[in-house]
């Protein structure tokens, strides 16, 4: 029997969490690089301005979280970008 190495359900319905999880991890580097180049090097204020609140809104819930610090308004952002590539 073969194994299934697809993201589908086995029975062909709904993929599971975990497999949806897998599929975004696998991703996650791709993601966060398209989003840093827009963010950097887009013509269109909007996409500029929506690549960074997509960068903000996941990475400063997920830095808080880890080292307990809490983020200031105002406060430079840009040397943690700097410093994740």
């Amino acid at each position: 029997m073969d194994k299934n190495t697809s993201h589908e359900a086995k029975t062909g319905g709904v993929p599971s969490k975990t497999s949806l999880y897998a599929v975004a991890a696998a991703h996650s580097k791709e993601a966060i690089e398209t989003l840093y180049d827009l963010m950097k090097n887009s013509k269109n204020d909007g996409i500029r301005l929506g690549a960074a609140r997509a960068i903000l809104n996941k990475s400063l819930p997920d830095i808080k979280q880890s080292d307990g610090s809490t983020y200031t308004p105002g406060e430079p952002f840009r040397s943690a970008l700097d410093n994740f590539y």
